[in-house]
């Protein structure tokens, strides 16, 4: 088949076209391959250096004859590690008297009883129980100590945002509690009677919680030869913070 002079410099210039766009297609994979080349040898090695802090909290309720149930949270930056958690249980019985201004105190005084149970979540609870006063302190490992200790990055804070990721989750902590009050108070019936004679019925005693925490917190330099010239990231305030639901507690942070 003949084609015209007119369809013959068309096909040319089709395939002029195609040999183009075949070319731009070859240069462009080649550099986007060598931008990628680039970025990844531009990663540099930097040291992670991690920093031992401690926290503190403390909280208190006057608990009755129903069980107090709450929770709190301790939280510290992203790419910090908590790791080691205590927290201390105290409490001592009321002094109530009764039945004859304490002549008889048989008749309506007992020594009171506490439960309590405290849980990390997704951990085993941990219990105690005594009579007429308490001291128990429960410890809980809530994560291991961070050994990492280099890692490959384009700077301070490629570097940080990858120890964030690497460590997310790892910075809060999440406790639930129930404390339990039995009083000791017997003859309960004589209640209206001492409310008569102005005697203080046994409902209740105060608790108090100590928390004390320990986490580590990451900063990260640029190695170099001599290390005389990087940059880092990281907080030099030793102070522990945290935040806790406050349904129901008193008290705050240290």
């Amino acid at each position: 088949m003949n084609l015209k002079k007119s369809d013959k410099i068309i096909a040319i210039i089709g395939v002029i076209i195609l040999i183009i766009a075949a070319i731009s297609i070859i240069y462009y994979v080649y550099e986007e391959d060598k931008t990628d080349d680039n970025e990844k040898s531009e990663e540099k090695e930097f040291t992670v250096t991690w920093m031992k802090k401690t926290g503190e909290m403390e909280f208190g309720e006057m608990v009755e004859e129903e069980t107090f149930t709450s929770s709190f949270i301790i939280n510290k930056n992203s790419g910090c590690v908590i790791t080691d958690v205590s927290i201390r249980l105290t409490w001592e019985d009321e002094e109530v008297y009764g039945g004859l201004r304490g002549r008889i105190p048989s008749l309506v005084k007992g020594a009171d009883s506490l439960d309590a149970k405290i849980t990390l979540e997704n951990d085993i609870p941990r219990t105690h129980n005594s009579t007429g006063e308490g001291n128990e302190t429960f410890n809980f490992a809530v994560n291991s100590m961070p050994d990492l200790d280099a890692i490959m990055a384009n700077d301070t804070n490629d570097a940080m945002n990858k120890l964030t990721e690497r460590y997310k989750d790892m910075n809060s902590a999440k406790f639930d509690y129930e404390i339990t009050v039995t009083t000791g108070e017997k003859f309960r019936i004589l209640r209206p009677l001492s409310s008569l004679l102005k005697l203080r019925s046994d409902t209740g005693d105060e608790f108090s919680l100590e928390v004390t925490y320990e986490y580590y917190e990451p900063t990260a330099m640029e190695k170099t030869d001599n290390n005389d010239n990087y940059t880092s990231t990281g907080e030099d305030d030793y102070t522990g913070t945290a935040t806790y639901n406050t349904m129901g507690l008193k008290g705050g942070l240290l």
